[in-house]
């Protein structure tokens, strides 16, 4: 048994660490900058298009924008039960709808601040940002 064990842990590893990258499916003249996945939809921030959603694996992709004002998106997080979006000027996007719309979600935040990256825990969110502030909410 323990052989097997074996011989089937050294084929997954394998499969794993063998694993070639290939390019998917993404809108013309789009600059992928962020992704996040949430219940087999993937959403995806652009340096300059906004944000699109695909829900067929990455094969077809729609923009979803309403409500976004800068479509310069840096990060995009799913956190406890919405979807998140940075970008310049300080502006956070909040959407409770997966992603149908957004509404702007950044009091406190100062204007010159990018928020790099959003984490739920013990019932905050926290994010870092660009001038080495941490922030919670």
């Amino acid at each position: 048994m323990r052989k097997i064990f074996t011989l089937l842990l050294i084929v997954f590893y394998t499969t794993i660490t063998n694993a070639q990258w290939t390019l998917c499916n993404k809108p013309s003249g789009v600059l992928p900058f962020s992704l996040v996945i949430h219940d087999d939809v993937l959403y995806m921030g652009t340096v300059s298009n906004g944000i699109y959603r695909s829900t067929d694996g990455g094969s077809n992709w729609t923009q979803i924008n309403e409500g976004i004002t800068s479509m310069q998106i840096w990060n995009i997080a799913y956190v406890n039960g919405a979807l998140f979006a940075s970008s310049t000027g300080g502006m956070v996007f909040k959407s409770t709808n997966g992603g149908n719309n957004w509404v702007l979600s950044n009091t406190g935040i100062s204007s010159t601040t990018i928020i790099r990256n959003f984490a739920f825990f013990n019932n905050k969110i926290f994010a870092t940002s660009t001038n080495k502030r941490g922030l919670c909410f």
